[in-house]
């Protein structure tokens, strides 16, 4: 098929306008990049993008300071690419950095390189901020960018956070940036920082790159002009010259007939040992004087001295931060003295001693010291109080895969985050990364394709940003799954526009895991499987909890089979008479009263066949209208309260989320189930009655039902792992995943992997 031709203009924001730069070298040998450069588990932030622009030189327009320089040209100025496609414009916004004139070259060309705003990020530092305490991270940015003088020009895009961090901007210094926040924030999220080609500036929280998140689609039609596509990738033209659709959709998928070639090593990423590092913070329980002077300050009549201290720890005297800092008041004797001779002698003058300027931030303060006396003022004391912010050696939590490391010696990575006080998220976060990439595999690192081969592959490329998600086939690594694009890289050579997508691989049951269900003996059996505390669907005051299972054998007497549930503290069950039961201790704290609901009838529960089993809990509005609501087989079961629930609400911080069994201080493994479970579900909502019926699906197990909301989702295991855990009695080297975010679960006893139903 013919080239496709595309339109490529450039600009400087000259004088208050855009001036097209005419002597522009055509796009042949522009190229740039913009995006998070790497595809690791830790690649989350993106890098400043740059722009190199062959310039037309022959008459010194843009030797800056030369002779005939274009007027207004300097470092500094905006830079505009415009890429024009069937009537519709496609702006990427960048900042003139550099120019390298070389009027002796044969070819007259100047080099103009260009970055984008996060260049101005990395190089701008944020001024006293003061700490702030309980933000999220969406916070901590937007407060960021309002302390330095250019925010990003195409705005911003922030997700809310998930993360409440307990203090913010108590780690900055006089040389922090805007930039270093934003990796504080994006490791401290387990989310992404980067800003897309038009200049907006995107935050992901940890939810965005869910398990169940779709793929966009990229469009086939041009907005403007009414394009659409053949099948065949050809045009049906009207007798005016107009295109109209024949046979096709209006949007695509990327697929490997675009691909002109691929980058998959073998063994990138490859990681069996992971730490997290939190950093708790200590706050002092009272202001107390964190700055001495250590010589005196002489200060002429009528002169101003500008003062910089920072904040030391008075024990030791080590750098510390501070918050809710107190001026110092010169009426006050601790707080400042000042006198007309050295070392404290002569008369007192510190009512002569005016504070001007005061200006204090969490690494130190500044202010302007004034003497309003007709003698020198030798000041003596000056002691500024602040609460100090201590931070104690960082707690730290190590995933190791001792087979991996043996087998193939430590390849370690290291999550620092800052803000974080706790490991909760941490932990789940290295436990999944080591269990992903313990074993080398082959990675898709690029894709690169022409993009002007064919009018689908321009819409690819134009169509196509930072974070987007593209279903992508390769055959020849038997590839059909879900990448994200975390940079994107441009050359044009001549009129060929050569794109590359880094990307990650995204494993999820859309691709790349396979669902599978978990046989657990019952009895005196210790099967079951362990998830840890799992932070995003613990303390959930509105809550589902939904699975497959299929009872082999009656309750005994004053036993149950356990579902799933966290320690005792929230348990789904069945009990003998094969009745379903709901017990939650969270409604009232340990020996205070928790409630508890069992189905008023028996046999709710056949032997023998799949069941599909929902537990729904709206507890917010405790201590009233808080029973829940069981469903059987998409039915709602008459329930009787055991317990009324009474006392205060409870937590569930810090305990294992356990399919299967039960696992706590006093009740360790001693309830297992008797048969096999599947398709595990955690909502963080209420599911309603049709949401329900659509999961029971006329008693047809579909793990893609229902995904809004859906918050947790086990089992799940490699494609290529799956024939290792069906019909396998599984042993504790072997893992299995929750679909949505890849938390680990631990095997326990000796359980069988099956086919899912």
């Amino acid at each position: 098929m013919a080239q496709v031709n595309a339109t490529i203009k450039f600009y400087g924001y000259i004088s208050a306008a855009w001036v097209e730069l005419d002597d522009a070298a055509g796009a042949a040998g522009a190229r740039f990049f913009w995006g998070i450069p790497g595809n690791g588990p830790l690649d989350r932030i993106a890098d400043t993008a740059d722009l190199r622009l062959p310039l037309n030189n022959a008459t010194g327009l843009y030797t800056i300071g030369g002779p005939s320089m274009l007027a207004g040209w300097r470092k500094g100025i905006p830079i505009k690419m415009v890429i024009t496609f069937e009537n519709e414009d496609h702006d990427y916004l960048y900042y003139l950095d550099d120019v390298d004139a070389r009027p002796s070259n044969k070819d007259k060309l100047a080099y103009a390189y260009c970055v984008d705003w996060l260049d101005y990020a990395e190089r701008s530092p944020i001024v006293n901020p003061g700490v702030q305490t309980n933000k999220r991270g969406d916070e901590v940015l937007t407060t960021a960018i309002g302390l330095v003088a250019i925010a990003p020009p195409g705005g911003t895009n922030f997700d809310t956070g998930r993360e409440t961090f307990p203090t913010a901007f108590d780690t900055v210094t006089s040389h922090t940036t805007v930039l270093k926040e934003a990796m504080k924030v994006a490791y401290s999220e387990i989310g992404h920082v980067y800003l897309k080609h038009n200049g907006v500036l995107v935050f992901e929280n940890a939810d965005s790159r869910h398990g169940w998140r779709a793929a966009g689609e990229i469009p086939l039609e041009s907005a403007s002009s009414g394009l659409f596509l053949k099948e065949d990738g050809g045009y049906l033209l009207k007798e005016d010259g107009g295109k109209i659709i024949l046979n096709q959709t209006a949007a695509q998928t990327f697929d490997g007939s675009i691909i002109d070639d691929f980058e998959a090593p073998y063994g990138d990423h490859q990681i069996n040992r992971m730490t997290v590092l939190a950093y708790p913070r200590r706050l002092g329980a009272s202001p107390e004087v964190l700055f001495e002077l250590d010589e005196e300050i002489v200060l002429g009549p009528g002169k101003t001295y500008t003062l910089k201290g920072y904040w030391a720890d008075p024990d030791g005297g080590l750098p510390i931060n501070a918050q809710d800092h107190i001026e110092p008041d010169p009426s006050t004797a601790t707080d400042c003295s000042a006198f007309t001779t050295t070392g404290g002698g002569g008369s007192n003058i510190t009512s002569s001693l005016v504070l001007n300027s005061w200006s204090p931030g969490t690494e130190g303060f500044s202010v302007d010291l004034y003497n309003g006396n007709a003698s020198t003022m030798y000041i003596y004391t000056f002691a500024p109080r602040a609460t100090a912010i201590r931070r104690p050696n960082p707690t730290e939590h190590v995933a190791t895969n001792s087979a991996s490391i043996t087998e193939f010696e430590a390849n370690s990575e290291t999550l620092n985050q800052k803000y974080k006080n706790d490991l909760y998220a941490g932990r789940v976060f290295v436990d999944s990364q080591v269990e992903e990439h313990k074993e080398p595999r082959t990675v898709l690192n690029s894709i690169p394709f022409t993009a002007n081969k064919s009018p689908s592959a321009m819409m690819a490329f134009l169509y196509t940003e930072i974070g987007d998600l593209r279903y992508i086939e390769i055959d020849e690594l038997g590839l059909t799954g879900n990448c994200y694009i975390q940079g994107i890289e441009v050359e044009m050579k001549g009129n060929i526009i050569k794109v590359t997508w880094r990307v990650v691989l995204a494993l999820s049951l859309i691709a790349g895991f396979s669902p599978l269900a978990i046989e657990f003996a019952g009895g005196s059996a210790t099967d079951g499987i362990n998830f840890g505390f799992v932070p995003h669907i613990s303390n959930l005051r509105q809550r589902s909890i939904s699975a497959w299972i299929y009872l082999d054998t009656d309750v005994p007497d004053s036993t149950y089979y356990t579902i799933a549930g966290y320690n005792v503290n929230y348990l789904f069950v069945v009990k003998q008479n094969r009745k379903i039961k709901l017990y939650d201790q969270q409604m009232g704290v340990a020996g205070a009263g928790g409630g508890d609901w069992t189905s008023t009838d028996s046999n709710v529960i056949p032997l023998g066949e799949w069941v599909h089993v929902v537990v729904t809990h709206d507890t917010t509005a405790w201590p009233s209208n808080s029973v829940p609501i069981i469903y059987v087989n998409g039915v709602t079961v008459a329930l009787t309260e055991g317990t009324t629930p009474s006392g205060n609400f409870g937590t569930e911080n810090g305990m294992d989320f356990t399919i299967g069994n039960v696992h706590s201080n006093n009740n360790d493994y001693a309830d297992a189930f008797d048969g096999k479970i599947a398709d595990v579900r955690v909502y963080d909502s209420v599911l309603t009655a049709a949401n329900v019926a659509i999961i029971y699906n006329s008693g047809t197990p579909d793990e893609t039902l229902v995904t809004d909301g859906l918050v947790f989702q086990a089992f799940a295991v490699r494609d290529e792992d799956l024939a290792d855990f069906v019909d396998e009695t599984l042993t504790t080297a072997q893992k299995v995943f929750d679909n949505i975010f890849k938390v680990v679960g631990e095997v326990h006893g000796a359980p069988i992997g099956r086919a899912a139903p």
